[in-house]
């Protein structure tokens, strides 16, 4: 299974295209995010661990021996950061993938832990984001003002 840190909006939607895609997902996530998606957990037959992923006990509790990869999608750069650290130091050679929102940090987490993947949702979603706006504003005047504003 694939263990998941962070039940978010981001954490919900990585368990909901796991299963979608015949993955088996597990959960590890605060008593508040694990009740807020309860339901949807218990739809999609995912099981949930209440804790911390950077607490010593509370990974393995959730299955991280037996996980083929760990995701950690918390919204706080050292909360992901701590559980990164914490994930490797119990199990070396499993797979994480990292949210991180500060890209000199993600940048420093991938050249100096091997096997970790950083990713930051604005960072992917940035260039699609402009695309849409030019769209919607129309190319011309989205081009026009960054000129106007020297950018």
């Amino acid at each position: 299974p694939v263990l998941v840190c962070g039940l978010n909006q981001l954490g919900i939607a990585v368990v909901r295209r796991l299963v979608g895609n015949g993955e088996t997902a597990r959960a590890l996530a605060s008593a508040d995010e694990v009740a807020s998606y309860s339901h949807e957990l218990k739809r999609l037959g995912v099981p949930a661990c209440i804790g911390v992923a950077s607490s010593a006990g509370e990974p393995e509790a959730a299955g991280l021996h037996e996980a083929s990869a760990v995701i950690l999608a918390a919204n706080d750069d050292a909360e992901n950061v701590d559980a990164a650290l914490t994930a490797r130091r119990i199990r070396p050679g499993v797979p994480i993938v990292a949210r991180v929102f500060d890209p000199s940090l993600g940048e420093y987490l991938e050249e100096t832990e091997e096997g970790l993947r950083v990713l930051s949702v604005s960072g992917i979603a940035s260039p699609r984001f402009a695309d849409l706006a030019m769209r919607a504003a129309g190319a011309a005047e989205v081009c026009v003002w960054t000129v106007a504003r020297g950018l």
